[in-house]
């Protein structure tokens, strides 16, 4: 028996046992059943489908191996502050810009600082998530000491990427679209030493299946990287940076870079 059954059931108990009354009943019994199924189907609706405020669209650097876990963090982020977010992958320059311009609601991560060149974004100060980038080379050896080191060689990088373009300034420089091709570029030798991600280098490694190529010690760069949000949210940068430090204290921050 169902639930609109055992109400029904009820309904006819409560009416009486007469003919007359359940005559009545049973013109009633309809009613009850239909409105009873619209309460039931109303509140699965409900249920089903989070209701969120308003939905943002973010700018993210294309094939970053920190791409899912960065939109891992802030889709739980914003879910708790009752926002839909979507992403969109594109090259870094565009990925910027796109954001700066308000194109997008902004970038899902950049070096700190990065505010000042484009003065549409507000950084969202709590850091969340770690880069750390390398030097790779198939012919030259040396210790890496900062980007002056990188002066006497050729040098690839993604275009793009502000923390590449920033500390190899003045230097010879070539620029891809990938970081795939920044790989052949090294493998071909028409570049002396690339600068990548360090995992991200050893995956496109592994899948170029590039024996003579290496990662030069120590780590060229590290830093913090940071969300950012167009100025017109402004409001929203406390409550980010407030709910980011609540996900870091209840252990789901760690749980969703895993």
């Amino acid at each position: 028996m169902t639930l609109s059954d055992v109400v029904a059931k009820r309904a006819n108990n409560h009416i009486g046992h007469d003919s007359k009354e359940r005559c009545i009943g049973n013109k009633i019994n309809p009613l009850i059943r239909v409105a009873f199924l619209a309460i039931v189907l109303g509140l699965s609706v409900f249920v089903a489908a989070p209701a969120f405020a308003e939905k943002l669209t973010f700018s993210t650097i294309k094939g970053h191996i920190n791409g899912p876990r960065s939109q891992k963090i802030l889709t739980e982020a914003y879910q708790r502050l009752g926002i839909e977010v979507v992403f969109k992958e594109l090259p870094g320059q565009r990925a910027i810009q796109g954001a700066n311009e308000g194109k997008f609601d902004g970038e899902v991560f950049r070096i700190g600082g990065l505010n000042k060149k484009f003065p549409n974004l507000i950084m969202i100060a709590e850091p969340y998530l770690l880069a750390q980038d390398s030097v790779f080379s198939k012919k030259v050896d040396f210790k890496v000491d900062g980007f002056e080191s990188l002066r006497p060689y050729r040098i690839g990088i993604r275009r793009g990427i502000k923390a590449a373009e920033q500390g190899t300034m003045g230097m010879e420089i070539q620029k891809t679209n990938t970081y795939k091709q920044l790989f052949k570029l090294l493998d071909k030798e028409r570049v002396d030493v690339i600068f990548v991600n360090t995992l991200l280098g050893l995956q496109i490694m592994e899948e170029l299946n590039l024996q003579d190529i290496k990662v030069l010690q120590p780590p060229i760069f590290q830093a913090n990287l940071y969300h950012y949000l167009h100025k017109k949210h402004e409001a929203l940068v406390p409550k980010v940076e407030k709910v980011l430090q609540e996900m870091k204290a209840d252990g789901t921050f760690k749980l969703a870079i895993m």
